[in-house]
This record gives C-alpha cells, sequence and structure tokens, in this order.
C-alpha cells in the first residue's frame, strides 16, 4: 500500500509501519521482502512474485554486502560511503 502524495511522491514504506510519514528518496527491489545484496542481478524477470518495489526514505534504504567477497571495496565505495556522508 503505497501512499502517493498529490502525484508528487511517496511515503516510505517502512516508515508507515510505525506511523511515520517520512518521504521516500528511493525505490528498493525486496526478494521476499528482505534486501538484496550488492551483487544481487541487476534485472529481474518481470512477473515474479518473490522481488517487489518499495518506497523507501534514506534511513530504511538498504543493500548487504556483496556475496562475491571481490566487489567489497566497490560496496564500500559505492554504498557505505553514501550512507556515511
Amino acid at each position: 500500500n503505497t501512499v502517493l502524495l498529490q502525484g508528487v511522491g511517496a511515503l516510505c514504506q517502512d516508515c508507515m509501519e510505525y506511523g511515520l510519514k517520512n518521504m521516500a528518496v528511493r525505490t528498493q527491489r525486496r526478494n521476499n521482502s528482505l534486501a538484496e545484496p550488492f551483487d544481487a542481478p541487476k534485472i529481474v524477470v518481470e512477473g515474479s512474485k518473490d522481488y517487489q518495489y518499495q518506497p523507501v526514505c534514506f534511513d530504511h534504504w538498504e543493500v548487504l554486502p556483496p556475496t562475491n567477497p571481490e566487489l567489497m571495496e566497490d560496496y564500500k565505495k559505492d554504498y557505505l560511503f553514501l550512507k556515511n556522508h
């Protein structure tokens, strides 16, 4: 249940569960309601019931560490840098 504000934006779905009304700044693809790893496939076949896109605020935007350890430096540079600055 995504709440749109006069067609301009959406509220963070995670915040709404706690009665908060923070604006979503990103969309997050989740697999069975869980954040995906950094090296998850970028394209998912349409129609999969396991995947959902949800509006999230910056605090609830989450990307799990990569399953491939060789990508950890990219993860730190791309995701962790954004989350910490």
